[in-house]
């Protein structure tokens, strides 16, 4: 059952409209146009991480590496093109990367060293890390989409093909290595949705993504802390996130340069989801309505056993990060459907989880 706040955004399409820069407008901008299309994309990002197949998915590539359990997953999806706005495109095939769910995943995030691309034109630098995880995922799902698409008939040219990638985390850097190789090695349409993806590679890389025409829409929390990694000195600090990224870059600047991990770019700008002062309520009332909730289940716990109150301690020490610094799917759904609802919206979820917070606080005092 969709939240009420979903429902709130999907009966106001415009109020997207009026927060997109003057000039030009940036294809993840455009896309808020369409709350459908944008909840049916964190919808598949979200499948990825599921059991089984959802969201109309069809098949599934899995890649491990020997002696160790599936790390890596994508979801796909072939229909055929049925959309008068896309009059030469006969097959739409969507793509769902799966984020980080595991300890090799977590090696994979970190082997942030920059190394030459081996795709397409080879020129730029890309995450090792990211590059090594989708060369690994690669062969079988190049083979996978060969035999659905252009090796079903000879009269399907390339160019009406057009992929749809998403995925969150891990998962969206995997999805833009996927459309960048799908574009420059198959001549395959590209369209790329990223939910917290974290920076891909340099900028001559960023140049020849771009190149390619590849549509990019880098949907991000203000406060999530893996889209600004791995760290750039330059990025923008201003506003009430600027001291974490400061403090970031503090912390990880150093390091990246021993190891050959400075000069990522993001590959286009931003759609940020809770950039009002309403969102920013909203991110403030929820990190205390969560805080409050764990200094009370704390409280409760007093004269109990060392390793109870170690495991619920844990426990609520991750919810009150996640809070803070809100990184999962289910807060990037929240944030997108107060965007598209506008301010309004967001300003009552706001006021709801003060309230609620308060009133835990209080019970419990």
């Amino acid at each position: 059952e969709q939240s009420p706040l979903i429902n709130l955004a999907m009966t106001r399409p415009a109020a997207s409209a009026a927060s997109a820069a003057s000039g030009a407008v940036e294809w993840g901008e455009e896309l808020l146009a369409t709350p459908e299309r944008c909840f049916a994309d964190l919808n598949r990002a979200r499948a990825a991480y599921h059991r089984g197949l959802e969201c109309n998915f069809e098949w599934e590539v899995l890649a491990a590496t020997v002696g160790s359990e599936e790390q890596l997953r994508v979801l796909g999806q072939v229909l055929q093109a049925h959309d008068a706005s896309l009059p030469d495109v006969q097959l739409i095939v969507h793509l769902s990367f799966r984020g980080t769910v595991s300890q090799e995943n977590m090696v994979t995030n970190l082997q942030a060293e920059l190394v030459p691309l081996t795709l397409g034109a080879g020129t730029g630098q890309v995450h090792r890390g990211f590059q090594d995880a989708y060369l690994t995922l690669r062969r079988p799902l190049l083979e996978k989409l060969d035999g659905l698409t252009i090796g079903q008939s000879d009269q399907l040219q390339p160019s009406a093909v057009l992929v749809r990638a998403t995925g969150h985390s891990l998962g969206g850097a995997l999805a833009m290595m996927a459309c960048y190789d799908l574009r420059s090695c198959r001549g395959f349409g590209c369209e790329c949705v990223t939910f917290g993806a974290p920076r891909l590679g340099d900028a001559v890389f960023a140049q020849l993504f771009r190149e390619e025409g590849i549509k990019l829409a880098r949907m991000v929390n203000r406060f999530d802390v893996v889209p600004r990694l791995p760290s750039n000195h330059e990025d923008e600090v201003s506003g009430d996130q600027g001291m974490l990224q400061q403090q970031i870059h503090w912390w990880l600047g150093g390091v990246q340069e021993r190891r050959n991990a400075s000069g990522y770019v993001h590959f286009c700008a931003p759609v940020e989801l809770d950039a009002s002062a309403a969102a920013a309520a909203l991110h403030w009332a929820n990190a205390a309505r969560v805080a409050a909730t764990s200094y009370s289940k704390l409280r409760n716990l007093r004269g109990t056993g060392t390793g109870s109150r170690s495991s619920v301690a844990s426990e609520e020490v991750a919810k009150s990060a996640e809070a803070l610094f809100p990184h999962r799917l289910d807060s990037y759904e929240r944030n997108l459907a107060c965007r598209l609802g506008g301010p309004g919206i967001a300003l009552q979820a706001a006021l709801r989880l003060a309230k609620e917070g308060y009133q835990e606080f209080s019970a419990r005092a």
